[in-house]
């Protein structure tokens, strides 16, 4: 299934308030239950200077981006918004390393799909 992105600043600050937290590794995920009104997958994707400089901050965006299109698919509810949020340590590691390190966090909170 394709996801759309979040945009508006209102939709990551709902996530924030309202939604679950999850902190992994290598990342922190914000999941949150979509309006009525509003419905399907949507992915919003955070870096912040705490990252490091432009090029970092757009590197470890990749990063997440490439492994959410992996894990993000299969979340056992498919009418969330989600918001990943980047930590330092991203920088160091691989997209394989990114991609395991979400599926292990979303894993014990049973929100994924396991196959």
């Amino acid at each position: 299934m394709s996801s759309r992105a979040l945009k508006k600043s209102w939709q990551f600050r709902s996530c924030y308030r309202h939604g679950r937290k999850i902190v992994c590794d290598h990342a922190v995920i914000f999941l949150h239950k979509t309006p009525d009104d509003i419905g399907g997958l949507h992915v919003g994707v955070v870096a912040s200077k705490k990252v490091g400089n432009a090029v970092k901050r757009n590197r470890a965006k990749r990063l997440l981006r490439h492994a959410a299109r992996d894990v993000i698919a299969r979340l056992n509810d498919q009418d969330m918004w989600v918001v990943l949020i980047a930590r330092a340590s991203i920088l160091d590691r691989n997209s394989n390393q990114v991609l395991d390190d979400l599926e292990r966090g979303l894993e014990t909170s049973g929100l994924l799909l396991i196959e």
